[in-house]
């Protein structure tokens, strides 16, 4: 193939645009993602573009194990970064309130990062499940993340999940020195 020829011909958006249809058009993802790749890979181009172009025309179709599919093609490709699926799925997130309840858990649950996962359902709102990855961290940061999360359930007056930080945080904050040095003199 003669990639001078074709870039001269076609602008880099259009390549973009036409590996992505490339992708969709496959007789599944799967089929379509093993072409484009090998396209992206010749033309040397940015991957996240073309995932993230093809992850929105996915939800737009409402076509949400496709896009699980494409995360997984995209993990297995062995070229991927750790978190390329996980920003994939926070980019579509702006759309959240067009994906069902259960789809959003879904395509969240499937990221690798714990991070990410809270990042993704404070974006959605989604407090209480923020609540409960984040306290499967370690303690330092675990305290950071509550302590935000009951932040922003008193802001948006979500009361049971304030107090249910509340709770956890007397629990696992650390209590200042002053604290532990009056109580160990008396």
């Amino acid at each position: 193939v003669n990639y001078l020829h074709i870039t001269q011909a076609f602008p880099l958006l259009s390549i973009l645009s036409i590996n992505s249809q490339v992708m969709l058009e496959g007789k599944n993802i799967e089929e379509g993602f093993g072409i484009a790749f090998r396209v992206l890979q010749d033309f040397q181009l940015e991957t996240a573009a073309v995932y993230n172009k093809v992850a929105r025309q996915l939800l737009k179709r409402q076509k949400y194990s496709e896009i699980r599919q494409l995360l997984k093609c995209i993990k297995e490709s062995g070229v991927a970064a750790k978190n390329d699926g996980d920003n994939v799925i926070l980019n579509c997130l702006d759309e959240f309130e067009a994906i069902p309840s259960e789809e959003l858990d879904n395509l969240i649950q499937d990221m690798d990062r714990d991070e990410n996962k809270i990042q993704a359902y404070l974006r959605c709102h989604k407090l209480r499940s923020a609540y409960l990855v984040a306290v499967k961290l370690e303690n330092p940061r675990a305290v950071q993340l509550v302590q935000h999360v009951r932040q922003l359930a008193e802001d948006s007056g979500e009361d049971v999940v304030q107090a249910i930080c509340t709770q956890w945080l007397s629990v696992h904050q650390s209590k200042p020195k002053s604290w532990l040095a009056q109580s160990t003199k008396k």
